[in-house]
């Protein structure tokens, strides 16, 4: 079966989540497969959390599975050792098949920072 770029996409939506939800203390919901539905989902509850909520988020011990492993790890590294990179992995992965199925992406549109002059096509 073919790579499907929403899959990825799918995956880092969940990864927002799946990292947000226990630094605030919160259980990880259920998400839709289909990816609009899912963004809009994540959406709202990543909308819904206040500052306040991640108070400590440092200091709490995660546990979560990652593929088959079991870890617990105190907040700020399961954020910066797990949580972060897993996310930009699967973006990136989704960005970059989106890519290589043509769709016209450049790097403006993944980091909303850069902007480059339009190329003339020959």
């Amino acid at each position: 079966m073919p790579f499907q770029p929403g899959s990825s996409l799918q995956t880092a939506a969940g990864f927002a989540l799946r990292v947000a939800c226990p630094l605030a203390g919160r259980e990880v919901p259920g998400l839709p497969a289909a990816l609009g539905p899912r963004l809009a989902v994540v959406r709202a509850v990543l909308g819904a959390m206040r500052p306040a909520e991640f108070d400590g988020a440092e200091a709490r011990l995660i546990g979560h599975q990652a593929g088959e492993a079991w870890l617990e790890q105190m907040g700020a590294d399961f954020l910066h050792l797990y949580g972060i990179p897993n996310f930009f992995f699967h973006l990136t992965m989704g960005y970059a098949a989106l890519r290589a199925a043509g769709v016209a992406l450049g790097k403006a549109d993944f980091d909303g920072f850069h902007v480059y002059r339009a190329v003339a096509a020959d």
